[in-house]
């Protein structure tokens, strides 16, 4: 029934929205400085990789950029679709990211929206509270789901990565995984802001040494340390 009326809707230019109200802690995306803004401002696109539902593409249509979004989720991919609709210039690719191309895996699906669903099953240290002692996450159903590559990505999809050379990544301790499975597509890139986890939040999933030293070796320089244990922080390429 909901499908019905929103293609109903959409026919007559209108949009159904679901109305989320924010608790204290939280913030619809990820706080940016103002050298996030310049890195957007300044590139040819940005590429999101760990979309969800798409929350950022009203800041990327205000800085007029095409947006290339990738989300894991067939039912949550849906709805990014339908919400980066009436935002100019943004396309979205429904693939799990890693390492290797179609091999079949295990992915964690979360409760909270799905929002901290991963490939890599919460540590011993998550479900002990010992880390996120005031959120009550866990992991609810296992997927099994081809991974796919962002260099095949790219090239079954005729996409030239020079197009999206801002890169933002949120793949929930995927993201080492996912960068070395784009080993050609990151030449192109000029920045990147990266989810990191200075502890054990996953397990088996990126550590944060490991990112730096993979960006590194890539000729990308880490512009600030992280203040935080699981946070975001920004590379930029040397030129």
């Amino acid at each position: 029934m909901k499908t019905i009326i929103r293609n109903f809707l959409k026919m007559l230019g209108w949009k159904l929205v679901k109305i989320k109200v924010r608790g204290p802690r939280t913030h619809p995306f990820s706080k940016p400085t103002l050298q996030d803004f310049k890195c957007i401002s300044e590139s040819s696109g940005v590429l999101h990789l760990g979309a969800h539902r798409g929350t950022e593409a009203g800041v990327y249509d205000w800085f007029n950029k095409k947006v290339l979004w990738v989300e894991a989720l067939p039912n949550i991919f849906n709805e990014l679709q339908y919400n980066i609709q009436k935002h100019y210039n943004q396309k979205a690719i429904c693939a799990l990211l890693g390492d290797e191309d179609r091999k079949k895996i295990n992915f964690y699906l979360s409760n909270k929206d799905s929002s901290c669903s991963s490939v890599f099953d919460f540590s011993p240290k998550v479900k002990n509270k010992e880390l996120w002692q005031d959120i009550d996450i866990k992991m609810n159903k296992v997927l099994k789901m081809k991974m796919r590559t962002l260099d095949s990505i790219f090239i079954e999809n005729n996409i030239s990565a020079s197009d999206y050379n801002h890169w933002i990544i949120d793949l929930q301790g995927a993201e080492l995984i996912c960068l070395k499975g784009a080993t050609q597509s990151i030449k192109s890139c000029k920045s990147i802001s990266v989810e990191i986890s200075q502890k054990e939040f996953y397990s088996g999933g990126a550590k944060w040494s490991e990112i730096k030293e993979f960006l590194n070796s890539k000729n990308f320089q880490l512009f600030e340390e992280p203040k935080e244990d699981h946070t975001e922080v920004l590379f930029i390429k040397e030129n």
